[in-house]
């Protein structure tokens, strides 16, 4: 292991991307865990959770005072929200309900079955809180409220006869997606439990703690809870935390320390299991001063059956109890340099080992226990996606199917599963995660499965059925024996535990309720039906980041981590028809979830922050679509000069001279660009001197109506973070306002992510995504604006992301951190104020072919004349058209050559001409 000398390190709470990073200094460590990895790859696309998107995260929320995130800053986020003022319907008719998506679940480390009913299933999403299903899955419900801890590690029921109503659950995810890599770790909140089978919640007194500044305790971070069957008189229960193992008598009211250190050279890893008579497991890792594999009959003496044998450096020991001769235990172990050597897709090698224990007698130590090793029989031989990989301990279970004592499984990214206990190598049968052969760059995934396994449960009354949760939600199989594979069925029915980083609607097409958004390792999802119980297609993998619906929703931008971008065709089910990636070959040093944008007037053009660049490409529509997985040179350039520090994280483009960039950075810079289509573009640094230094700009939003006017957005915690600027960005205000809990931004208030500035009916809205839901404001009044909370009893306290808008009909969709898509339309009145004199016009597919669409706002039945006009100014097609409110034509072309082309609209004295590119 590394060297644990005193270190100073970070710890970021991001239960759901919102959360609490603090400086702590210690003779142990908790920053040289090894990362977890999660990959995905589909029509060339890869993901991987490494140290560039926990540097995002930090960089995002870090108070930049301090250089740390606050610690415990959701409860007192969540507590400061209260305070807030509630959107009253009378004032505005904002309508939110929930958009689903209906069928992607998010990543599930706790699921349980009901011992009294097993149609009644209980399950924990890392950022989605407790839902319930009392029909074994097939729909859903969500238990827990909004000012609860919704990163859900562990779960356990009191399975004792008249205790069954009391279930168990912990907090504080040590090891995940968006953790583990840079000393980042998901936070918790203790232990929560249920007195009434699970229909309310409430934490214990005896897990939290009063100290909100540095990280005091263990039960930060929770890895396991048990409970003791075989106790009738008191109400015991184990909790495997960081560092220790607690024991209670009386249900969690107080605890006793009975394995492990508080503070002194902590074991990170632990683990808990009990037998139905009471015996009691424990494994800490070796980087611990109690490390070892403890046994005890009674909860307070303790003896370590470690074999000789045993590698001296392990670090996650999970334990499985043999329900059908519970004298035997497994344990599966991440052993470095140690057991079974496997490597993933790209050659990144892992050791692993699989031990066999039998109680004998006395203690267990000794010879009074036997250890068997069945590492050799862990799958070394499945190709790129096909071996056991447990990326580090992250995913990572061992379980035996009660009914046969040889049906022996474990999870890592893959399902396996043996029938000989893992004596034979030939034996065992791959039954989950990745489908079985398959490789880059088009992986495939186990029908109705996902990968990175968390556990898998069976049910009592035929143990043939069985359940899967995972990092995409949950699955269940009617036989789990099926040779030689197995059929799963999701039971992701509105589940609604996802995790959004990003979301997009069809600004073109009137009416149209097509969404797409990005995904937290689980690609990018496409729906078009106004239903919330509408099935989603993915027609691309990876983590979904930033994307774009064009033309009339047949053709998408997509990207995933790190910049990588694609330009795809899709059918009307969502699914993939052809597609190219299209990011600048030499580009290099994004962000994990990168930021481009279009022109606003040609969306064949896009701007693209690119780590110290700025690129701009002219007309990605020459890219060819030819399925392939290369970067390219076609048409992108270099944007002015590269930075000299920090990196772009936001864009925006001024909607009526889309040469006008503004462009800012993750330590707290903004600039402003003209011509920045040019070879020689202007830039000039409009850096406030009251922006936080060094701040995260996530969001710069442009004023439809008037775009000298805009709002720039920093997500950091303890700083300002909304400024409005009515100059083009040369002053700026700060309007943060109620928002805020101190006039310089420090205290408690949440974490702005993104600003949507929207017309509703003659006046203009502010819109602001936070880590405690949505807010908005018609007025801003600079520190004394009042921000009023949206949707409390729907979208809550739910952690907003992005929004994004549609200005004909006020289509407004909000995309969460754990919570899923929710939606409204706001209200809109057609007239010449909220139009500005202006018609409002689009037009789509532009480049085109045989027709292209144009769409305006008409106003009282004035007759619009729209004509068609080569580039010598000749005429090709005219029409006049009636109508008020959005009006749309399809326009010929094919009479019309290859070319540039000009189409005029005008109405009483109101003209709007749009260029257009026809091509073969």
């Amino acid at each position: 292991m590394t060297n644990r000398a005193l270190l100073l390190f970070y710890v970021v709470i991001i239960s759901g991307f919102y959360s609490g990073l603090v400086v702590w200094s210690t003779s142990d460590n908790l920053a040289n865990k090894p990362t977890k990895r999660e990959y995905s790859y589909s029509s060339g696309g890869l993901s991987e959770n490494l140290g560039e998107r926990h540097l995002q995260i930090w960089k995002q929320l870090r108070d930049p005072k301090t250089g740390t995130i606050p610690r415990n800053i959701r409860s007192l986020e969540l507590r400061f929200a209260q305070t807030l003022p509630k959107r009253d319907n009378k004032v505005a008719d904002f309508v939110w309900q929930s958009r689903g998506p209906w069928n992607v679940g998010g990543r599930t480390r706790a699921l349980a079955m009901d011992v009294t009913n097993e149609n009644t299933l209980i399950a924990g999403g890392v950022s989605g809180g407790i839902w319930k299903s009392i029909d074994a899955g097939q729909s859903w419900e969500k238990i827990t409220q909004a000012d609860q801890h919704p990163g859900v590690s562990c779960l356990v029921q009191d399975t004792r006869l008249g205790k069954t109503n009391i279930w168990y659950y912990g907090t504080g995810e040590a090891y995940g997606n968006s953790a583990s890599a840079s000393g980042a770790y998901f936070l918790g909140q203790g232990v929560f439990k249920s007195t009434d089978n699970g229909a309310s919640w409430s934490v214990l007194s005896s897990t939290t703690s009063a100290n909100t500044t540095t990280f005091d305790q263990t039960w930060d971070l929770v890895w396991n809870i048990q409970i003791d069957p075989s106790n009738t008189t008191e109400d015991e229960v184990y909790a495997a935390t960081y560092g220790s193992i607690f024991r209670s008598i009386n249900g969690g009211a107080s605890w006793s320390l009975v394995r492990g250190s508080a503070f002194n050279r902590f074991s990170y890893f632990t683990d808990v299991a009990v037998t139905s008579t009471g015996v009691v497991y424990a494994a800490l890792s070796s980087d611990g001063l109690q490390k070892g594999v403890w046994r005890s009959t009674d909860g307070v003496n303790w003896t370590n059956i470690l074999p000789a044998n045993f590698p001296a450096d392990y670090e996650r020991i999970v334990i499985g109890i043999d329900p059908n001769r519970e004298d035997v235990v497994w344990f599966l172990a991440h052993t470095p340099n140690y057991g079974q050597k496997t490597t993933n897709f790209e050659g990144d090698e892992e050791y692993n080992s699989l031990w066999k224990y039998t109680y004998l007698s006395g203690n267990g130590s000794g010879n009074e226990g036997i250890w068997e090793e069945r590492s050799a029989a862990l799958p070394d031989n499945g190709g790129q996606f096909g071996n056991f990989n447990a990326q580090g301990g992250y995913n990572f279970f061992v379980k035996v199917m009660q009914g046969d004592t040889n049906m022996v499984f474990v999870g890592g990214t893959n399902l396996f599963r043996s029938t000989d206990a893992f004596k034979t190598k030939s034996l065992v049968q791959h039954c989950g995660g990745y489908k079985p052969g398959t490789v880059m760059p088009y992986f495939e995934l186990y029908p109705n499965q996902h990968p990175d396994q968390h556990g898998i449960i069976f049910s009592p009354s035929n143990k043939k059925v069985a359940y899967s949760n995972a990092d995409g939600g949950l699955y269940k199989t009617n036989d789990i024996t099926a040779s030689p594979s197995i059929t799963w069925e999701s039971l992701n029915r509105g589940y609604i535990t996802c995790q959004l980083y990003t979301i997009a609607v069809n600004h073109q097409k009137h009416g149209d309720k097509t969404i797409i958004g990005g995904y937290q390792d689980n690609g990018s999802w496409w729906g078009n039906q106004a239903s919330p119980t509408a099935v989603w297609t993915m027609p691309s993998s990876g983590d979904g980041s930033y994307c774009y619906i064009l033309n009339d929703g047949q053709e998408c931008y997509f990207s995933r981590q790190q910049g990588k971008m694609l330009r795809m065709n899709v059918n009307n089910q969502g699914q993939a028809t052809g597609w190219v990636r299209i990011d600048p070959a030499g580009g290099s040093g994004y962000q994990f979830i990168n930021p481009f944008v279009l022109n606003p007037q040609n969306e064949r053009q896009i701007y693209l922050a690119g780590g110290k660049q700025l690129w701009f490409n002219s007309d990605v529509s020459q890219i060819p679509m030819n399925n392939t997985w290369d970067s390219t040179t076609i048409n992108w350039q270099k944007v002015g000069d590269t930075l000299v520090t920090g990196k772009y994280s936001a864009i925006g483009v001024d909607p009526q001279t889309p040469t006008r960039v503004y462009a800012g950075t993750d330590e707290g810079q903004l600039f402003r660009i003209e011509n920045a289509q040019s070879t020689n573009p202007t830039i000039a640094e409009i850096t406030d001197s009251n922006f936080p230094f060094p701040g995260y700009i996530n969001c710069i939003a442009i004023d439809p109506k008037n775009p000298d006017n805009l709002m720039i957005v920093f997500t950091n915690y303890g700083a300002l973070s909304l400024f409005y600027s009515t100059d083009k960005g040369n002053t700026w205000t700060s309007v943060g306002g109620n928002l805020e809990q101190n006039p310089n931004g420090s205290g408690n208030g949440p974490s702005c992510r993104w600003v949507t500035i929207a017309q509703v009916d003659t006046s203009l809205w502010y819109f602001v995504g936070t880590s405690t839901g949505l807010y908005s404001t018609n007025t801003l009044n600079g520190s004394a604006t009042t921000w009023v909370q949206e949707g409390q009893d729907v979208i809550g306290n739910t952690v907003v992301v992005m929004m994004d808008y549609r200005p004909s009909d006020g289509y407004f969709v909000v995309a969460t951190h754990g919570s899923g898509i929710f939606e409204t339309n706001l209200p809109v009145t057609v007239s010449r104020e909220n139009l500005n004199s202006k018609l409002h016009s689009q037009l789509y597919p532009n480049p085109a072919t045989n027709y292209t669409n144009l769409t305006w706002e008409g106003i009282n039945n004035i007759p619009v004349t729209i004509i068609l006009r080569d580039a010598l100014g000749k005429t090709i097609w005219q029409t006049q058209h009636l109508g008020t409110g959005h009006q749309q034509i399809k326009i010929p072309l094919t009479n019309c050559s290859s070319g540039n082309y000009k189409i005029s609209l005008q109405q009483n004295g109101i003209i709007e001409t749009h260029q257009l590119v026809v091509i073969p």
